[in-house]
């Protein structure tokens, strides 16, 4: 937000959550039907909070990449 404030989240401490019981920022994978990123972030900042966002206003922030090569899956990254 303009002021310097973040919205969270606090992830279910449910069993199969990835990160259970942390906070941690809205967003999710990119999609193969998604155009960019910015359209991925729409449609996930859309399905979690049913907020509608302009990619116009979206600015980058940071990403994150998890490496599940231990446990024979592919890398992933988050932005």
């Amino acid at each position: 937000m303009p002021d310097g404030r973040y919205i969270l989240q606090l992830r279910d401490a449910k069993r199969g959550t990835f990160v259970p019981d942390h906070w941690g920022f809205f967003g999710g994978s990119v999609e193969k039907s998604d155009n960019d990123l910015k359209a991925a972030l729409c449609r996930e900042l859309q399905e979690e909070l049913t907020i509608d966002f302009s990619p116009v206003r979206l600015a980058f922030f940071t990403y994150f990449t998890f490496d599940f090569n231990y446990c024979a899956r592919a890398s992933t990254f988050h932005t």
